[in-house]
């Protein structure tokens, strides 16, 4: 069974999570002028739950919950807009090859 503590851990966990979330934020912000930058997002993960007392197998209803944790932080970029620029790049390349003597 958790200790009397577990909610204030459960809460500091959320704290530092939303913290990591409010860094990569404000490294956006920073960034938001910059040529070729894509902004950036936090994936928030569940961290693993306590089982039912007597129970040892997480697959069964009534655990409980131990918070959250930041997992990866990924590029958010539009996919269409990315494949159009390889393509046009692709076939610039192409071209300047064939104009080789």
């Amino acid at each position: 069974m958790p200790s009397t503590f577990h909610g204030l851990e459960v809460a500091r966990r959320a704290l530092f999570t939303q913290q990591s979330a409010l860094h990569t934020t404000s490294h956006n912000i920073a960034n938001a002028n910059t040529e070729g930058y894509s902004r950036q997002r936090v994936q928030f993960e569940q961290t693993s739950p306590f089982p039912a007392p007597a129970r040892n197998r997480p697959e069964i209803p009534g655990q409980l919950g131990t918070g959250v944790q930041a997992g990866q932080i990924e590029r958010v970029r539009d996919a269409f807009l990315d494949f159009q620029y390889r393509t046009e790049n692709n076939k610039m390349a192409t071209g300047a090859l064939e104009q080789m003597p």
